[in-house]
């Protein structure tokens, strides 16, 4: 307990020197450094002393580790890619965010290698994985997502198959609890009861409540994008005769003129 008391001071101390420096994946200081036993598959790691460590702000292929010819395309070639970049000596640098660990009791960290490299950011540079923000861990958001809409535009890897791309607004039959990525054309934009609606393709109806508005959205002007397709990050629910979902941080959206 004193350690992990510790560990969140730390955390805490230094998370202003990251801040600084998240929008480049680059760090002034590590939480501390580790030894890989060996690399699970694109996006975790098992450490010599046995603890597993996820990399967080990413998600790569599943590999089917009981058949792997049925794993997901490019698996395989993530993990293998993993490998390389942590190099032969195997010595990692972590960087904590705001959650420590998972519901599977796996650390979560940033990881750099040798070479000073951010790890996740190299992955989705290559089309290897995903830029995903989950729970509260967002220190590298702005770059990671940088990385992915280049590889996005330039279809590289992931991309170019079916299974990560957007679903079309139009077509949401039904609600889901997890977010998912949906793409719509803006039809239209108005305020109700202190939230912001915009509707995508006729059929989703995303609210973005005045608080959020202001404190992650303020510097876009919907009411221009009309007629232009929007990217959203969310789960979606029916209520009220609309399909809905809500929108609360600035990784959440992407315009489609980014991805062009």
């Amino acid at each position: 307990m004193k350690a992990l008391n510790f560990c969140i001071l730390l955390c805490s101390l230094l998370f202003s020197y990251y801040s600084a420096a998240n929008e480049q994946c680059s760090v002034l200081a590590y939480h501390s450094q580790a030894q890989v036993d060996k690399v699970v598959d694109g996006d975790t790691v098992k450490l010599t002393s046995g603890q597993l460590v996820r990399l967080i702000g990413i998600d790569t292929p599943e590999i089917n580790h009981k058949n792997k010819t049925k794993s997901e395309p490019l698996a395989l070639q993530a993990k293998q890619y993993l490998t390389e970049l942590i190099g032969k000596n195997k010595k990692i640098n972590l960087v904590l965010d705001n959650e420590l660990v998972d519901s599977y009791n796996r650390m979560l960290a940033h990881v750099f290698n040798h070479k000073d490299e951010n790890v996740q950011q190299k992955l989705v540079n290559k089309g290897y994985a995903d830029a995903w923000v989950y729970g509260s861990n967002s220190l590298f958001w702005q770059c990671y997502r940088q990385a992915e809409l280049s590889a996005r535009v330039n279809k590289l890897g992931i991309w170019q198959y079916p299974k990560w791309q957007p679903k079309r607004a139009k077509t949401v039959a039904k609600s889901q609890a997890y977010q998912h990525e949906w793409v719509g054309q803006l039809n239209r934009v108005f305020n109700k009861d202190q939230v912001l609606w915009f509707v995508l393709d006729e059929r989703l109806y995303v609210g973005i409540r005045q608080q959020d508005l202001y404190q992650s959205f303020k510097t876009i002007d919907f009411t221009r994008l009309i007629g232009q397709d929007i990217h959203i990050q969310a789960s979606v629910f029916y209520k009220d005769k609309h399909w809905r979902a809500y929108l609360s941080k600035p990784w959440q959206l992407t315009l489609g003129t980014q991805l062009n």
